[in-house]
């Protein structure tokens, strides 16, 4: 997942902020009827498994763009996803912005997941 610009951050935010709530509503629409509630639970798998993703999404970006990898292997990755961690873990433990910052990476990481994931499900349906 790239971020090039400060505007595709600011969809991503977006595209979070809407994703979450619309993802709870829809969840909790689905668990009030018995033939839905597995489809709820499942569904809430799913959110907690994004909004635990999120933060390493963020980090993974903010590293590539630290360090600026020359390849796209693995050893890059580990160490451009390294050096995202530690920024997030600063970041995070600042008083007064880390709780503020805590949410807008969240919103901005579940964003980026929900880009990617209609980015592979438009190109499934063009190899189809």
């Amino acid at each position: 997942i790239r971020v090039e610009t400060g505007g595709e951050f600011g969809t991503a935010l977006a595209v979070g902020v809407v994703a979450i709530p619309v993802a709870l509503v829809v969840i909790l629409l689905l668990g009030i009827t018995i033939v839905g509630l597995p489809l709820a639970v499942l569904a809430l798998i799913a959110l907690g498994a994004a909004i635990y993703l999120a933060f390493l999404v963020v980090a993974a970006v903010i590293g590539r763009h630290l360090t600026r990898p020359t390849h796209e292997g693995l050893r890059e990755f580990g160490l451009s996803l390294l050096v995202g961690l530690v920024v997030l873990t600063v970041l995070l433990n600042i008083p007064f912005i880390g709780d503020p910052a805590r949410w807008v990476l969240l919103f901005a990481g579940v964003g980026l997941l929900a880009l990617h994931l209609r980015e592979a499900l438009a190109e499934r349906g063009r190899a189809a």
